[in-house]
């Protein structure tokens, strides 16, 4: 009778420290170090270069992975992290944004105080493993040929009413969008970069269907309708075919 308590005893001890070791394992899986892809698309829907159309990554940015600041140095077109040990959440994933901001949610997985001026080009994803693909939340104009003051203005029809959107806000991560958004403009400035202006369109969906108006001190030129412009692709306008 005693054997058999002593057995059942073991039995049990065993039993406890198995799970406290598969729970252990599963709490301390994690990353000190991420390498991250920037993709974004063309408007005939191939792949493009991220660093060949000037949409430049800076050694130094930071990023955020769960709510946590990592740092980034570039290798190629790869952004590889440095930072502290970021375990995945509970579902598995890393939720990942740029830039930083602040007041991240574990909740909603959104990461507030996010400015999008200049060249900044909000992104975001998820994934379960420590080499992944940020995907841009927003549309980005590429104008070909124009002054760094060129200015890019929204409306629903040509000369029509205002179409706003937000230059702050929260990034989405998993909704890879802006939510939250506040400062609503609907004239964007452009950044000239390698003789390009570029302009960043955040975006609060999917896509946004508006006029253009495109001008600087030289040029002036507006479409003759609306057009949709669809979150995460590139869109290459030369004014001489405006």
């Amino acid at each position: 009778m005693e054997t058999k308590r002593l057995r059942i005893t073991i039995g049990i001890v065993l039993s406890v420290v198995g799970a406290m070791a598969a729970s252990g394992c599963g709490k301390d899986e994690g990353y000190s170090s991420f390498e991250l892809t920037p993709s974004v698309n063309s408007t005939d829907g191939r792949k493009a270069d991220w660093s060949g159309n000037g949409l430049f990554w800076h050694t130094g940015d930071q990023v955020s992975i769960n709510g946590y600041t990592h740092t980034v140095n570039i290798s190629g077109s790869l952004w590889i992290t440095t930072g502290v040990h970021v375990n995945a959440e509970d579902d598995g994933n890393f939720y990942i944004a740029f830039p930083s901001g602040s007041g991240y949610s574990s909740s909603s997985h959104t990461v507030g105080g996010i400015s999008i001026t200049g060249n900044v080009v909000p992104l975001s994803c998820v994934g379960s493993t420590n080499k992944l693909t940020l995907y841009p939340c927003c549309a980005v104009l590429k104008l070909e040929g124009m002054g760094g003051d060129a200015t890019v203005e929204l409306t629903d029809e040509p000369y029509g009413s205002p179409v706003m959107v937000p230059t702050s806000g929260s990034i989405d991560i998993a909704g890879n969008c802006i939510t939250g958004g506040s400062d609503y403009e609907n004239v964007l400035s452009g950044v000239e970069v390698g003789g390009s202006t570029y302009v960043v369109v955040p975006m609060t969906g999917n896509s946004l269907r508006a006029a253009l108006t495109i001008f600087d001190e030289n040029y002036y030129g507006e479409t003759t309708e609306a057009v949709t412009l669809r979150k995460g692709y590139l869109y290459i306008i030369d004014p001489a075919n405006f």
